[in-house]
């Protein structure tokens, strides 16, 4: 028995919806996931994965400051002093905090908003100067010290009684009672009847233009915090300076010092790493980017034109069949057949996905495999609850199917100004064919009478 043509058009359409609605629901759940930025960064937040994150973003930094020639100038002003310090170790700490979860968050969504094409290619440039101050100040705060003791000699000892020198300073500064004690010991020195408000100001007087001579080819703030300490103790020794103020003063200008430090290792640092990196550069971690954009355009497009054509196979069902019955049984099957699919596809690749990502992680040799696992993970769970999602839409057509053969929904098709659908007695939904059917049933009749008339009239021919 030939097979008809619709049934045949009908199967044809079917298949296409199916796979319709297996690939929009697939699109729905990555573009739910994996090319959304808020879900991503949701995960890394969740499962704390930012350090993972942090590496290869900035490993063209670390390297540079870490791996470069010394952050310190060859040259430092008197009384500083650098101690070795472990470079890498100061770059990591630098890296960690100019690249913390918020600015890890706003460069993700920077990246994924290029690769739907709302932003442009300048957010894939990061600028480095939040962690070159930060490496800057590290080494500033933590291989740097001031020696005060020894600024006390720059320009040379004081003439006359009242002698600054290194040994004067590290005794003031030793304790209050050493300081009282080496204030003593010098007005105990000093002659009979000696003016000490002016002997201070004759010794300041000697020492500005010696100290200024002496660091003529430093910063301005180098001679000034010189000169500071030593006139902070020609006055602790020859006036009534208090321990504590006088530790303020030569600690403002120990500050003074370190500030100049600071910016001589930064101005080293600016020399040796670039202002920016770009993410998508050749040794970048997203340099294949632009491929990548490509495809995730393609996706953005296909994620509203595949429920669309889902829509207009349905519509053609219909037009096909003129049935609504019909079309909600294609369309309920298709949703249940894309489900399992789906479901099925979700439970298979999980496995081959994770060992994938950790082939490519142990390939680069990093952790950064465990960010992408999550996320697939994710992907993979939102796909198998959409599937849940479009089997009960399966089954509810169905349903609704039964129902309205049954005479189940007669109240709702009064309702809707419809007659009721007696379905028993073989009566079809759609009036046309009803009408058809009707007809055949009268010629059917009609040619049975006749039939039977023909053989009553053979009958009386045939002889006793």
């Amino acid at each position: 028995m030939p097979v008809d043509r619709t049934t045949i058009a009908l199967a044809v359409l079917g298949v296409l919806l199916v796979g319709a609605v297996a690939g929009g629901s697939t699109l729905v759940a990555a573009e739910r996931t994996v090319l959304d930025s808020g879900y991503v960064t949701g995960t890394i937040a969740a499962d704390d994965r930012y350090e993972e994150i942090r590496a290869p973003f900035v490993t063209t930094v670390r390297e540079r400051l870490a791996e470069g020639s010394d952050p310190v100038p060859e040259t430092t002003p008197p009384g500083i002093e650098v101690r070795p310090f472990d470079r890498e170790a100061f770059a990591e700490s630098a890296v960690a905090e100019a690249f913390g979860p918020a600015r890890i968050d706003d460069t993700i969504e920077g990246m994924y908003g290029y690769l739907h094409g709302r932003q442009g290619r300048e957010v894939l440039t990061l600028s480095l100067d939040d962690v070159k101050a930060a490496y800057a100040r590290r080494v500033t705060e933590e291989a740097i010290d001031i020696d005060a003791a020894a600024l006390a000699d720059v320009g040379g000892e004081t003439e006359g009684p009242m002698a600054i020198n290194g040994t004067t300073v590290e005794r003031l500064r030793a304790s209050e009672s050493s300081y009282l004690e080496t204030r003593a010991d010098f007005r105990e020195s000093l002659p009979d009847g000696t003016d000490r408000e002016a002997l201070a100001e004759r010794t300041k007087a000697d020492i500005e233009p010696a100290v200024a001579e002496a660091t003529a080819d430093e910063e301005p703030a180098v001679t000034e915090a010189v000169i500071a300490i030593q006139f902070a103790t020609v006055d602790a020794l020859a006036g009534d300076l208090t321990y504590e103020t006088y530790q303020e003063r030569i600690d403002d200008a120990e500050a003074d010092l370190r500030s100049v430090a600071g910016d001589r290792v930064r101005e080293r640092i600016d020399e040796l790493a670039p202002e920016t990196i770009a993410l998508d550069g050749e040794d970048g971690p997203v340099r294949n980017i632009d491929d990548t954009r490509a495809i995730v355009g393609t996706l953005d497009l296909l994620v509203w034109v595949v429920p669309a054509v889902a829509l207009g196979l349905i519509g053609l069902v219909y037009g096909l069949t003129r049935s609504m019955w019909t079309t909600a049984r294609t369309t309920g099957g298709a949703f249940l057949t894309a489900a399992a699919i789906c479901v099925l596809i979700a439970i298979l690749a999980g496995d081959a996905i994770a060992a994938a990502v950790d082939d490519t992680s142990a390939a680069d040799g990093g952790d950064f495999g465990a960010v992408i696992g999550s996320i697939v993970d994710g992907f993979l769970d939102a796909l198998v609850v959409q599937s849940l999602v479009v089997a009960v839409l399966g089954v509810v057509l169905f349903g609704v199917v039964w129902a309205d053969r049954t005479g189940r929904l007669d109240g709702v098709r009064s309702a809707l100004g419809r007659g009721p659908v007696a379905t028993a007695r073989g009566t079809s939904e759609n009036p046309e064919a009803s009408a058809v059917t009707s007809v055949t049933n009268a010629t059917d009749r009609e040619n049975s009478v006749d039939e039977a008339d023909t053989r009553s009239t053979e009958g009386d021919d045939e002889p006793d």
